[in-house]
This record gives structure tokens, sequence and C-alpha cells, in this order.
């Protein structure tokens, strides 16, 4: 008859937010001066992959993005900020980027067609 008291917290994961360089997609491109910058984001994730795309339009959408491939792709980024890698060339003058960051999120449960809530 012992009785054992749980407690059981629940966070969901934030969404990334990229804080530097640059501005918002779709917003227009903004001039920055470092030809090797430090990205920060602000996330409660962990482990990241970082990339970095040359654009031929400062308006171009994230469904166009999708399709581009990055010029820089780090994985296993742990923390919030990345400077730029040393192994890559900087920035160029006069050029139009945009960086992503991304996180996975581990799951036990498996999504499929015969399971969309991912509950076993």
């Amino acid at each position: 008859a012992n009785t054992v008291t749980s407690i059981i917290n629940i966070t969901s994961p934030s969404a990334i937010l990229l804080i530097s360089p640059g501005t918002p997609l779709g917003l227009g491109s903004m001039s920055i001066h470092d030809m090797y910058p430090t990205f920060v984001w602000y996330s409660d994730m962990n482990d990241y992959t970082v990339s970095l795309y040359e654009l031929t339009d400062e308006y171009i959408t994230q469904e166009e993005i999708e399709y581009l491939d990055p010029i820089m792709e780090i994985p296993d980024v742990i923390g919030t900020s990345l400077p730029f890698p040393a192994a890559y060339s900087g920035l160029a003058e006069n050029k139009i980027y945009a960086w992503q960051v991304t996180a996975g999120i581990n799951s036990p449960y498996t999504v499929s067609p015969d399971n969309p809530g991912g509950v076993p």
C-alpha cells in the first residue's frame, strides 16, 4: 500500500527565431559589413543544422528556397549561435544570402498513414 507520486513536466518546443544577421524573409535584404558573421537564433531545442543559401532575388519565397542547394550546411550545432566556420569562404560583397536553422524533434512514436497521430 505504498503510494508514489510522480510529477511529469511536458514541454512543447518553441519555434526557431532567427535573430542576426539579416531581416525576415520577404522584407527585402539588409546590408551587413561582416564577411564572417555569427549566426544567432532563439530556440529551446538542441542539435541544430545551419544552412546558408545564395539567392538571385531578395524577394524569393520559402518554398523556392527549399529547391535550392545550400552553399554551406553545418549539422550538429549545439547552442543558439554559430560563428561563420573558417572552413568556408566568407560572404561575398553584393550577393544576397538566406540562412536557415532546423532542429529535429525526436519522438518514440511513428507517424504513418495508418497512424496519423503517431500514438501506438
